[in-house]
């Protein structure tokens, strides 16, 4: 199909639950597709600290929003917003490796 308007295009498909059908639909006009995903679901290494982000969520405590981009690899993080109502936390894949890597060092007293 070289005359679709689509031929040559890269067409980046957030994760979906039709995201093959949507995938086969644009590459039968001509697109690659590339699928990206948008959140991953891991296991936290301790659940305190989770349940004290989820209690105060539920209890109308302003929390802000963390996001992990998990897949940079490099050590990076920010923050955003004024207020914690208004704020936004970012985590990198690789910030998130390094500070598991340093726990033992906090723990000891080291760091």
């Amino acid at each position: 199909m070289s005359g679709s308007s689509l031929s040559g295009k890269v067409v980046a498909l957030p994760e979906t639950r039709e995201l093959d059908r949507l995938a086969e639909l644009l590459e039968a006009e001509g697109a690659r597709t590339w699928r990206c995903p948008l959140v991953a679901i891991v296991d936290a290494p301790a659940q305190a600290p989770v349940e004290a982000w989820v209690r105060a969520l539920a209890s109308g405590v302003p929390v802000p929003a963390v996001f992990l981009l998990s897949e940079e690899m490099g050590i990076n993080a920010f923050a955003a917003g004024h207020t914690p109502s208004d704020c936004v936390i970012g985590v990198t894949r690789g910030c998130s490796t390094a500070l598991k890597r340093l726990e033992p060092l906090r723990r000891r007293g080291e760091l």
